[in-house]
């Protein structure tokens, strides 16, 4: 975490007239990698603030979960299309049965070897 009550050497980016102004910058972890950066930018002089600090450090975690829930449902979003891709356009008969022996699911190639048109005129029966 980075805190600055003005703009000083240290300030990257810099132009001629840019209004002073003090900032916390705290980073976006996870596992040792930074998501992201939040920048928030104070009024010039603004006080260290340990409170602001323990908040904005709160923040930054949480929205390191939410980012990392959001990536690992995108993994598991494109994990099953490819499962499906593979599933629906096998040569093989692929079928699930529950555990009283229903139908829960049959691929295009089981439907025609059974003679059915549609998965709904199979789900459900023995």
């Amino acid at each position: 975490m980075q805190f600055s009550n003005h703009v000083d050497e240290l300030h990257d980016i810099t132009y001629e007239g840019i209004p002073d102004h003090g900032h916390y910058n705290v980073p976006i972890l996870s596992g040792g990698a930074v998501l992201g950066v939040i920048v928030l930018y104070l009024p010039p002089g603004y006080a260290y603030n340990e409170r602001d600090v323990r908040f904005l450090q709160a923040f930054a975690s949480t929205l390191s979960n939410i980012i990392r829930r959001k990536r690992t449902e995108d993994l598991l979003r494109e994990s099953e299309a490819r499962f499906r891709q593979i599933v629906e356009n096998a040569s093989d008969i692929i079928y699930r049965m529950d555990a009283e022996g229903r139908m829960t699911y049959v691929n295009p190639v089981g439907l025609r070897w059974m003679g059915y048109a549609e998965e709904r005129e199979v789900l459900g029966k023995y």
